[in-house]
């Protein structure tokens, strides 16, 4: 199996994209974007911003966000037919970090490592545990916060795509970034949960100290119903999907957690409670 690809961009042009996307996103998502973004909300530079979000949700936007990721972006933006992208996005000023940043610089230095590390291990229990199949590569789109934690998104389109935020005190944000890189990984294998909140609830099962990371070393122990408890805290909207989902984990996880969680499913009778034919 050829190793993903996994790349970093930084470019300003497609932060402001991620992030416009992002405040329009799931809850926790939107109370994090609004108040990052509070100087904006109110007036012309919201107005604008609402119009990007709006080209975004359009199905020929694939073809622009395949632009925004080209190294020459405004150059590219300008000669393939998105001039009111390019000049919407001139007209936000968005409290982004900046390349030249010391902070940032950090965050990327650890974020390369931690991926040199672990991303070999990663594909290998994704293939075991979800049997996923890879592309060649995903793009990360990555960002310094200062102000909450380490948190991520994935894009609605069809390229590889995800963003995430590294908190600038987070000295291992890779948890994070495995949770989205396994949400977009998911819509690339046609795997299809039914709501967005079974998905996100299925996942962290897996994600912050959860079995993938047991897997990997980062914990010495999982413990499902402790991982439930802490589910809900940290994600309050799903809590019913959590509820409905720990019968599943305590029996996959005294079985040994080893092998296809979708056989474990499927034995249990809950793939039509989950999945989506």
């Amino acid at each position: 199996m050829d190793a993903m690809e996994v790349v970093l961009n930084t470019n300003q042009y497609i932060r402001k994209v991620v992030g416009i996307s992002n405040a329009f996103g799931p809850p926790d998502s939107v109370f994090r974007q609004m108040l990052k973004y509070n100087s904006w909300i109110l007036g012309k530079p919201f107005y604008s911003a609402c119009e990007v979000y709006k080209l975004t949700k359009s199905t020929a936007f694939d073809a622009a966000w395949t632009d925004l990721l080209d190294s020459n972006i405004e150059d590219t933006l300008k000669t393939k037919k998105h001039p009111e992208l390019l000049r919407l996005l001139n007209a936000i000023e968005l409290p982004t970090s900046k390349e030249t940043d010391a902070g940032e610089k950090r965050v990327l230095l650890i974020l390369k490592k931690l991926l040199n590390k672990h991303c070999s291990e990663f594909e290998r229990y994704s293939n075991k545990t979800f049997e996923l199949k890879f592309p060649d590569k995903i793009n990360l789109v990555v960002e310094l916060s200062r102000t909450f934690g380490t948190f991520g998104g994935t894009m609605p389109t069809k390229n590889m795509l995800i963003s995430i935020e590294v908190h600038q005190n987070d000295p291992n944000p890779i948890s994070v970034v495995f949770h989205e890189m396994l949400h977009a990984l998911f819509k690339f294998n046609g795997i299809k949960f039914k709501t967005n909140y079974i998905e996100e609830a299925f996942l962290d099962y897996f994600t912050l100290d959860g079995l993938l990371e047991k897997d990997l070393g980062f914990i010495d122990s999982f413990d499902a119903e402790k991982k439930h408890e802490f589910n809900v805290i940290h994600r309050r909207y799903a809590k019913a999907e959590s509820d409905a989902l720990l019968p599943l984990f305590s029996k996959y996880v005294i079985a040994g957690a080893q092998g296809s969680i979708w056989k474990a499913m499927k034995t249990a009778g809950m793939t039509d409670s989950f999945l989506l034919k």
